[in-house]
């Protein structure tokens, strides 16, 4: 494993999703855009569950 190797994975991430997301977003970067997150979704954990307070929000987050 090199830094470059580990750049080079991180940033042919498209479109994948993880276990743990909600519904509707997804991780993903570029050789020219690090930012891993493109979509936004709000919701609020009360003990048991998540409760969905938003819809999905789609643009560049910094």
């Amino acid at each position: 494993m090199t830094p470059e190797n580990l750049i080079l994975q991180a940033t042919s991430l498209h479109g994948e999703r993880l276990p743990m997301m909600l519904p509707g977003i997804w991780i993903g970067a570029k050789p020219d855009d690090y930012t891993p997150f493109k979509t936004l979704r709000i919701a609020i954990f009360d003990r048991r569950k998540l409760d969905d307070i938003g819809r999905v929000a789609v643009g560049r987050m910094m």
